[in-house]
């Protein structure tokens, strides 16, 4: 049962989405055998939520949070063939199948007599979930994804590594529409360089990928029930893509950075578009877009109120992107303690008293303004939990500073 001196199991399936029961099926096998192989596989004949590119990403996120553990955990795909010929081909002799209940033991033990007459070498080994985990399956935690609000709930279901590969994976999809709606066509390394960004370091605990899918989320709920034009429309989105896409919690020029990147990929993928018959009659290629982007990333600094002399249009969606960017902190109580406890992550290297005392010198200053948010929509939506969650946060943090 093994391959040289390694015993090499494969543990296959869709994974559409991975959920905690795959999860810990995948951990108890890493226990028992050297190496286990998340294998996904793809059948022409279901119809997924995400396609097999996706589901890898997600599955190798698992991989390498499992390898950080200590175990042995690779993601492969299946894109044809049966399981048991690539197990053969790489040299498994163990297949792992999870169980859930006694429906799930009777179609496993017929999967595993087939499997055993293809190759008589292979054994089936089977995994039960804990009972707790036993009540969930992909397709009941896929009813809950998509609408406003799914990472909260998703994440009760799934790995947290799900969670961020899932985040970026939305984030391409929200990409394609703003190109769609703008008329653009940006080639993949603008929105691949974004996930990267949002995906990568240790200082991304909570301005990651989750942040900008929330910002989108709450974008979109926006301009739903209320009017804006279509260069707000365009721009808020453009600029929540990049508001945070350089990062260094010690640093003070985040915004000016990304606010420059941001223009470098708008004015790169626009100038694809300059020779379109219909070019002239987007206002949005001109400076007046380049503008109204810069300032609103800029707006997110929260260092000054945005003075009331600015265009209509530019004031809109300054005032959107800097409102949106503090959505966060009118969110439910759970999510906003998670969100704090993230941006205490984000300044681990701060001492309790260091972190404290700086903090809450920042949340004053929100509680000190007339309102937080400076549009009626958020307003009413956000304001007086946001005061509530900040205001609960500094009485933790008085007795640190």
């Amino acid at each position: 049962m093994s391959n040289g001196e390694h015993t090499i199991a494969v543990y296959s399936g869709s994974f559409d989405l991975f959920t905690n029961g795959h999860l810990e099926v995948a951990r108890k096998a890493a226990r028992c055998f050297d190496i286990v192989i998340l294998l996904v596989a793809n059948d022409p004949a279901k119809n997924y939520m995400f396609n097999q590119n996706e589901r890898l990403l997600v599955a190798s996120c698992v991989a390498e949070d499992l390898s950080k553990e200590g175990y042995l955990v690779e993601a492969h795909a299946l894109c044809d063939g049966y399981v048991t010929d690539y197990a053969h081909q790489i040299g498994a002799s163990v297949l792992v199948r999870g169980l859930r209940d006694v429906v799930d033991y009777e179609s496993e033990t017929k999967l595993a007599n087939v499997n055993r007459s293809t190759n008589p070498e292979i054994e089936t080994v089977f995994i039960p979930t804990p009972p707790e985990l036993g009540v969930i399956s992909s397709s009941t935690v896929k009813k809950v994804f998509g609408p406003r609000g799914w990472m909260d709930k998703v994440r009760c279901f799934v790995p947290e590594a799900s969670v961020t590969a899932l985040a970026g994976i939305m984030m391409r999809r929200k990409w394609d529409e703003l190109m769609v709606d703008m008329g653009l066509t940006a080639p993949a390394e603008y929105i691949d360089e974004l996930v990267a960004a949002y995906t990568a370091g240790p200082n991304r605990c909570y301005h990651n990928a989750q942040h900008i899918i929330h910002g989108l989320e709450v974008v979109d709920e926006y301009l739903a029930a209320n009017e804006a034009d279509k260069l707000t429309r365009d721009v808020a989105r453009f600029a929540i893509f990049y508001h945070d896409a350089v990062y260094d919690p010690h640093a003070r020029d985040n915004e000016s950075k990304s606010a420059i990147a941001a223009l470098v990929a708008f004015v790169n993928i626009a100038a694809a578009e300059r020779n379109a018959s219909d070019f002239e009659d987007r206002p949005y290629f001109y400076q007046t877009f380049e503008s109204v982007l810069r300032e609103s990333i800029l707006a997110t600094e929260h260092r000054h109120e945005i003075d009331e002399d600015r265009h209509a249009v530019m004031r809109l969606t300054m005032e959107l992107v800097a409102n949106v960017d503090l959505a966060i902190l009118g969110e439910k109580p759970e999510a906003y303690q998670r969100y704090a406890r993230q941006i205490r992550q984000e300044f681990q290297d701060f001492s309790d008293s260091e972190y404290a005392k700086g903090r809450v010198a920042v949340l004053q200053r929100f509680l000190d303004r007339d309102c937080i948010y400076s549009l009626p929509w958020f307003v009413d939506r956000y304001e007086l939990q946001a005061r509530r969650n900040i205001q609960s946060e500094i009485d933790a943090l008085v007795g640190k500073a």
